[in-house]
């Protein structure tokens, strides 16, 4: 009836910011308490209307399936007008050892707008095999009526199981497309885990092993970590802990290194303290190595943060790699003069580097610019298709695609594009400038380059909701 209706709006906003905040559903009976608790106060008069909004559990599962079923449903009609979409996807296990297949889609239309939604998270109850990833792929697929035949790419981690030639998702999808004639896909290796794989080269092996032994002595033990903790708080330290290293974490090497070495001198002095003797920790080699891995680690953090987040077109994510490695360079030639201007840590114990650890150092930054080389070679394959997508004005003609050259001249010869282009910051919104009707190549390869994923950033956010909402405090 027209009285309910604000009730039952009611129902569903609060339904959907329960769904939000990865809230358990049980949570609605409380929340109608605390509703009518405050309209007594509040309104008294008025306290029928918030008891008749219906928050029981059963009720805000059904509005939030009701939900998704819109959310589908919007996605299938947007979907209809795709020109050209890309995938990204991932696996991960669940507290009930139940592999779980995140899905995302990035899919562009005619007018070049870009839509990134999770297309579906599907369980694989049985086998994880590259044949039954594709399976759910072609599944979730199908169920909002998209033709393969405007895939441009596919992202994913650096699993076998993913990235197999033969048995692998993506070399099974590729053999699939080429037994229904389609058209070639981008296979994207996750740029991040890229970025990360290339950190693991710098081998200090030494170094961290001695930063893992100190960190857990002092937070493996109870006493310790609470006699630390007031030992830095009595110094009026400007830090009151030091974080735990975990290999799994993109960015925790870095972080435990910068408090390690901020902290190092308060941890030599704890740790006579406590009768634990390290006579590495007062060796200058050890710690212009430590101020070294420190600062090149905050570094690659710096370069991770970067590539991190939704909506990030694969042209800026390469544009931050070439950046970072043109910085590897420019190091590599300030070590060989003994300039230290972006290494501050190792520049506050330079007294204490001898000339063969400048040479150490200045090999270690040429192994990491190889690492970045061959681990982004992939990446490179599309670096002509990046070239003429960011800079069609100033790109040379005779190295572009022939079923192009005869648009991208007309393209260069317009001059009111020529100043859209020069005067809009935002590459998208250049491009939508761009008619399809005088440029369809140019436009279809544009609606190409955008849909493409960089990365799993967003399968991996969605793992990190789900692990807390799935874990042993809640109900399985």
């Amino acid at each position: 009836s027209e009285l309910n209706k604000p009730a039952l709006y009611a129902s569903y906003k609060i339904a959907h910011l329960i769904a939000r905040e990865s809230r358990p559903f049980t949570i609605g009976p409380f929340g109608k308490q605390c509703l009518e608790i405050a309209a007594e106060a509040i309104d008294p008069d008025n306290v029928n209307k918030f008891k008749s909004i219906s928050l029981s559990p059963r009720t805000v599962i059904r509005r939030i399936e009701k939900l998704s079923e819109d959310l589908e449903q919007q996605l299938s009609l947007k979907a209809k007008n795709f020109i050209a979409f890309s995938l990204a996807l991932d696996e991960s296990t669940d507290i009930v050892d139940t592999a779980q297949l995140a899905i995302f889609i990035r899919g562009v239309d005619s007018n070049l707008s870009i839509t990134e939604e999770l297309l579906n998270i599907m369980p694989l109850k049985h086998t994880t095999t590259g044949e039954d990833i594709l399976h759910s792929v072609e599944e979730a697929v199908a169920n909002i009526n998209l033709s393969w035949d405007k895939l441009a790419s596919v992202a994913t981690d650096d699993a076998a199981v993913m990235v197999g030639c033969y048995t692998g998702f993506v070399g099974c999808l590729k053999s699939k497309l080429i037994a229904q004639s389609k058209q070639k896909i981008y296979s994207i290796h996750c740029i991040i885990h890229q970025e990360a794989l290339c950190a693991k080269s710098l081998k200090y092996d030494e170094v961290m092993k001695i930063v893992i032994k100190v960190v857990n002595f002092i937070r493996t033990t109870g006493l310790n970590h609470r006699q630390f903790r007031e030992f830095l708080s009595s110094l009026e330290s400007d830090y009151t802990d030091i974080p735990y290293f975990c290999e799994t974490r993109w960015l925790s090497r870095g972080k435990t290194l910068e408090r390690f070495f901020r902290l190092r001198e308060e941890i030599i002095i704890f740790l006579e303290m406590k009768d634990k003797c390290i006579s590495e920790l007062s060796q200058p080699s050890l710690i212009a190595d430590l101020a070294f891995l420190t600062d090149i680690t905050g570094h690659l953090n710096t370069l991770n943060y970067s590539l991190q987040g939704k909506d990030k077109l694969i042209v800026h994510m390469f544009d931050q790699i070439q950046s970072f490695k043109m910085k590897l360079n420019l190091w590599i030639n300030q070590f060989q003069s003994r300039q230290l201007l972006h290494f501050p840590n190792l520049l506050s114990v330079a007294m204490h580097i001898a000339d063969k650890q400048y040479d150490k150092y200045i090999n270690s930054l040429q192994l990491l610019h190889d690492e970045f080389d061959y681990r982004f070679r992939e990446i490179h394959l599309l670096e002509l298709d990046l070239l003429i997508f960011m800079t069609p004005f100033t790109v040379d003609i005779n190295i572009v695609p022939a079923d192009i050259q005869l648009e991208l001249i007309d393209l260069k010869c317009d001059t009111a594009l020529k100043n859209r282009f020069h005067t809009t910051t935002d590459i998208v919104q250049f491009y939508s400038y761009v008619s399809q009707e005088r440029f369809p190549r140019i436009h279809a390869r544009a609606a190409k380059i955008m849909s493409i994923f960089g990365s799993t950033y967003s399968c991996e956010q969605l793992f990190s909701v789900m692990k807390l909402n799935k874990s042993r405090l809640r109900d399985i």
